[in-house]
């Protein structure tokens, strides 16, 4: 296994409820400052200085060469301030966009729908351990196709049977009728 791959989100994700609060009280002044100043440092040093601390302050003995073209404090924290930005300026935008049917249907079936979601990146697994060294092209586009397929089904069948059963829980609404 690469340790390359156990990345994940890392600790920028941990900040941003942070940026948006000090952001909306403070405004985007002290944020993008104190991102110039990481920017500034990252040019002199401090990906090599943190990794020797992380490296001494825990079991994660990876040489910094393993780590490839990771920086950790060059551009990813600008682009995580860009990217901020733009979702605050385009928040009415996006709030239309997600408020529709599908992705409150698979919302209201999200536990349903992860454990779904995990099948079909086992199904992907299995693909490129079989059969391919890289899943592009049809192949690609079909397991993505068939996992948003899978999990609207999923979320469907969910939701169907939610309603059903409150339809067997409560005649008034099989009925169709307002009780009076």
């Amino acid at each position: 296994m690469s340790y390359t791959s156990l990345r994940g989100p890392g600790v920028l994700e941990i900040f941003r409820t942070a940026e948006y609060a000090i952001a909306v009280n403070r405004g985007w002044k002290g944020i993008l400052l104190a991102s110039g100043s990481v920017c500034l440092l990252a040019q002199f040093g401090l990906r090599a200085w943190v990794h020797h601390v992380v490296v001494h302050v825990t079991p994660l003995h990876i040489p910094l060469q393993d780590t490839g073209s990771f920086n950790l404090f060059a551009w990813q924290m600008v682009n995580l301030i860009a990217f901020a930005c733009v979702i605050y300026w385009a928040r009415k935008l996006l709030t239309r966009l997600f408020l529709i049917e599908p992705f409150i249907m698979l919302g209201k079936a999200s536990l349903q729908v992860f454990c779904a979601h995990l099948a079909f990146v086992f199904v992907g697994l299995g693909f490129l351990y079989v059969t391919v060294s890289q899943l592009h092209g049809f192949c690609a586009v079909g397991l993505v196709a068939s996992t948003f397929g899978g999990l609207i089904f999923v979320a469907l069948r969910k939701i169907r049977r939610e309603r059903r059963e409150q339809t067997t829980n409560n005649p008034e609404l099989a009925c169709g009728g307002s009780g009076r």
